[in-house]
């Protein structure tokens, strides 16, 4: 009896180990301190995979390369590999430690947290297999090109190297090193294909010369790039800006209003599209950020109120009326302004299935549960919740049914490979 328990276990253990093995990467399931203890007792390499839960390419790699057998057979062999939220926990230390400034990051470190090797972005297996194997032979972190930028910032080939492989490895210190290569340029540059670029993917700050310079001489930018990548190139850098002065906003910190007003002044030189209501978002986003859950209901309202309909998406509404829901806030005069939010959200969301519609109605519950004297409205969307998840259901029974009526028509007619 003993040995046949004792085969049961065996066998059984083996078949757990083949089912692992089949489960793609072997990602450690703990911190990276843990990784670093790993892999300094086998004396491997680590692999960080850096991803977000919005990252849609680092959800790609997880299902579609991270499963692959040959990827998973190399990574196990050769790294001690783990997955980091760096919008969580430890991940946003690390994310600053490495300078993270795209996703998905891929990094390569050693156990003294050394950095071997970093890509960014979706890689396919053969390419991912390539950037793994090039971090086994020493990888492409550059201490030189540091070294030299940091000894003269002042060379202007020296920050052009190092700025050049930032942007390849989308490397967060790109926006400073791009800042410190545009002051060192003679303006008789700043109109070159090279600098256009850099405005519109580096560029972080529009009071920079280069940017001011592209502002008075915006005619000029247009007839040698053409108006769509000039517009471009202002969006983008009003956006990274944007996100900048955002960044500092904390509850016990708001964002400078004479900064704003600057900020507004430079778009209406160029004639940017309403800069008013460009400004007011940056100042709504500024009362999210601080939980002024109060004047940030006022402001919402205002917007809405003041704004050409056109100019408010659902996907607006949705970002105002979300941090609310998933806050704490328990003020009546903002949860009946949130709520109103959701439901021209609603209106406004064009889709022909319910499966899009169904978490605007859970919100919606949500908000109303704070509101006790909404009771008779709660009952209402509660119904209406109801009807949708039934027509969610008929709807996924009908396109199953559809998808196997199509699948038996293809087979009659000798299509089954086609789609």
């Amino acid at each position: 009896m003993k040995k046949i328990l004792i085969i049961v276990i065996l066998v059984a253990s083996q078949l757990c180990s083949f089912a692992q093995s089949n489960d793609g990467i072997a990602f450690i399931h703990g911190t990276l301190a843990d990784a670093k203890a790993k892999a300094k007792k086998e004396k491997k390499l680590i692999f960080i995979d850096c991803y977000t839960v919005w990252c849609g390419p680092c959800k790609r790699l997880s299902s579609e390369i991270f499963t692959q057998q040959d990827v998973a057979d190399f990574f196990n062999d050769n790294f001690v590999a783990i997955k980091i939220d760096c919008e969580k926990g430890e991940g946003i230390d690390l994310a600053k430690q490495y300078h993270v400034g795209a996703y998905p990051s891929l990094l390569w470190i050693d156990a003294k947290d050394r950095l071997v090797h970093r890509v960014v972005g979706f890689r396919t297996a053969e390419k991912l297999m390539a950037e793994a194997k090039e971090a086994l032979s020493g990888g492409n972190f550059n201490k030189e090109l540091e070294k030299n930028y940091q000894n003269d910032k002042t060379n202007s080939k020296a920050a052009k190297a190092f700025l050049d492989y930032l942007i390849q490895t989308a490397d967060s210190r790109s926006k400073e090193v791009a800042r410190q290569y545009l002051s060192l340029l003679p303006e008789s540059e700043y109109e070159s294909p090279e600098v256009f670029r850099l405005l519109q993917s580096e560029v972080d700050d529009p009071f920079l010369p280069a940017v001011e310079y592209l502002v008075e001489n915006k005619t000029s930018y247009i007839q040698k790039f053409g108006q769509p990548e000039v517009d471009r190139a202002f969006k983008n850098i009003y956006f990274r800006y944007s996100n900048k002065l955002l960044s500092d906003v904390n509850p016990g910190s708001g964002i400078d209003e004479h900064v704003l007003l600057t900020l507004q002044q430079q778009m209406e030189e160029i004639t940017f599209d309403s800069p008013e209501l460009y400004v007011e978002k940056l100042r709504i986003s500024a009362l999210r950020q601080q939980e002024d859950w109060h004047e940030y209901a006022r402001k919402i309202d205002a917007y809405i109120e003041r704004a050409p309909v056109e100019r408010i998406s659902a996907q607006d509404l949705f970002l105002w009326f979300k941090p609310v829901v998933d806050s704490n806030c328990i003020d009546p005069v903002v949860l009946e302004s949130t709520v109103r939010w959701i439901d021209l959200a609603f209106d406004k969301r064009l889709t022909n299935t319910v499966d899009v519609l169904i978490p605007y109605w859970t919100d919606k519950m949500t908000v109303l549960r704070r509101l006790p004297e909404k009771g008779e409205e709660f009952s209402q969307t509660e119904t209406e919740l109801r009807l949708m998840q039934v027509l969610q259901t008929k709807e996924q029974a009908y396109q199953k049914q559809l998808e196997e009526t199509k699948r038996q028509l293809r087979e009659r007619l000798g299509l089954a490979n086609e789609k």
